[in-house]
């Protein structure tokens, strides 16, 4: 079922793209950034399938996958013209962008952004060792933890939840596959 949906999101990403760029009049190829996440992120492999089917329906288009630190640093990157998409993005972080609050606060608010498809209904999974002892929020109180990647949203959020919680949490940011690493070795108790 998740295979089929992720293929159907990509057959209409495709019809889409091919229809704006065929409406446009364009003959020439255009040349889109797509934002999306560290590439030891499983998802960073699903960002690279979906830009090699848009690349290879011959539309006129070559999407170019670019790494980057996920949800909030895509958001900016695409109000900054760096980005043409992103694949990356959630939620509650695009409404504190398009309203300039939040994360966005003091920000101009950026009424341009648009969602095209939802992915998935988005959650924040905490892993922890099982060795750690760990069965509450409560229980990270001291410990080392990754909230994620520097940049996405679930970092981001994680970081709030402990500043509000007052749960007093080490947290180190980090990219996914150093995450994992530093899991495996004792460094830090979950991500």
């Amino acid at each position: 079922m998740q295979k089929h949906r992720k293929w159907l999101f990509v057959t209409c990403l495709l019809v889409i793209f091919s229809l704006g760029i065929a409406g446009a009049g364009y003959s020439q190829e255009t040349s889109l950034n797509m934002g999306s996440t560290s590439s030891s992120s499983g998802v960073y492999a699903w960002c690279v399938a979906a830009a090699n089917v848009i690349n290879k329906a011959d539309a006129g288009l070559n999407v170019t996958v670019v790494e980057s630190g996920a949800g909030i640093d895509n958001l900016k990157k695409v109000r900054d013209g760096v980005f043409d998409f992103a694949l990356c993005i959630d939620l509650p972080s695009t409404l504190q962008l398009y309203e300039g609050t939040g994360t966005f606060k003091g920000e101009k608010p950026y009424t341009d952004v648009r969602w095209l498809f939802l992915r998935n209904v988005f959650a924040d999974r905490l892993y922890v060792r099982k060795d750690a002892n760990i069965k509450t929020f409560a229980d990270l109180a001291g410990k080392r933890f990754c909230p994620g990647i520097p940049g996405s949203a679930s970092a981001s959020y994680v970081m709030q939840y402990n500043d509000i919680l007052g749960t007093g949490i080490k947290l180190m940011p980090m990219a996914y596959g150093d995450a994992v690493n530093a899991l495996k070795e004792g460094r830090i108790v979950g991500l």
